[in-house]
């Protein structure tokens, strides 16, 4: 047994010393972000000079006991919203509110909670649209987020497909501009 943990290290630590792995990677044409040890994983991309878009998707959580999280005009990896799908108290009760990072660095919710329950092993259909300083959210067709008042510091930037304690599953990502190109 091991000077490095006795018999812990054997049969808990990984002693064949090869990487864990990433926790966000793309496999038959699905994103899969594996993050149930820890916070909030995000895979951010597209062009940090986009302004209004639309990112379309549907999401599914396999197993954990949170959600998803979606970032927008994201302009660094500091500076970005979330659309985040969440839960709260011993009730379990699940909640899709946006977030905005303030200038200090933490999140504070813009807008009303929209109260829906999310399913291990269900598909989820969300488009997010920024068109100026507002941002409109749909979940499986029906509007659950309006609001406007982004503000100049959230202007533009990338997107982002995010989980939070959870294994998650997403596909059919898209992002269009707001004429239609993709």
């Amino acid at each position: 047994h091991s000077v490095n943990g006795g018999l812990w290290g054997e049969l808990v630590r990984n002693r064949s010393f090869e990487e864990p792995p990433a926790p966000s990677y793309v496999r038959d044409g699905a994103l899969y972000q594996e993050c149930l040890g820890r916070p909030t994983v995000c895979a951010f991309f597209g062009d940090p000079a986009w302004t209004d878009v639309e990112l379309s998707l549907e999401a599914e959580r396999l197993e954990g006991t949170q959600g998803f999280r979606f970032a927008l005009r994201a302009a660094s990896d500091d500076t970005f919203c979330w659309y985040k799908v969440s839960h709260i108290g011993p009730e379990n009760r699940w909640y899709h509110v946006l977030e905005r990072r303030t200038d200090g660095g933490a999140f504070e919710e813009v807008g009303p909670r929209h109260y829906a329950t999310v399913e291990t092993g269900r598909r989820y259909r969300y488009r997010l649209r920024c068109e100026g300083p507002r941002v409109l959210v749909w979940l499986d067709d029906e509007l659950v987020a309006d609001w406007s008042g982004l503000g100049p510091r959230h202007a533009r930037g990338r997107v982002g497909i995010g989980s939070n304690w959870a294994f998650a599953r997403f596909l059919d990502i898209r992002v269009t501009g707001l004429d239609g190109t993709v």
